[in-house]
């Protein structure tokens, strides 16, 4: 079933950063109800997905073309690797493989602390003693 013209417009005006009580009463539902109207909406999941449909256009909009969009980025990537900046790198590659569309799995890591352990001496253990 496909959206009704209240919900594309509820849809419409969340993605553009109205709160769900405003863009239900934007849409047209009634502002007694709208609190509600807007809980149910979002909970609605073809609801849900055209606001994130609308949100993604909006974001490729307000940036120009993906084709402007990818190039920015690598300009990006670029420059944060001549700075070595590792953690800006991750950050564009992983907007630039959003972009395209490639990006399968995010795994957050921290890379902020680096621990180097050097050893003097290897530790010789006497299996003979009990550990405590």
């Amino acid at each position: 079933m496909a959206l009704t013209k209240q919900q594309q417009f509820f849809a419409a005006g969340v993605a553009q950063g109205m709160p769900g009580e405003k863009a239900a009463v934007a849409a047209g539902y009634s502002a007694k109800s709208a609190n509600s109207y807007a809980s149910q909406l979002i909970s609605n999941p073809k609801v849900a997905a055209e606001i994130e449909r609308m949100r993604s256009k909006l974001e490729v909009v307000a940036l120009g073309s993906k084709a402007e969009l990818l190039n920015m980025l690598w300009t990006e990537i670029g420059k944060a690797i001549a700075e070595g900046d590792r953690i800006n790198v991750t950050r564009m590659g992983e907007l630039w493989l959003k972009a395209r569309g490639e990006l399968v799995a995010k795994h957050d890591i921290k890379t902020d602390q680096v621990i180097d352990l050097a050893w003097a001496a290897p530790v010789e253990i006497d299996e003979a003693e009990p550990c405590e």
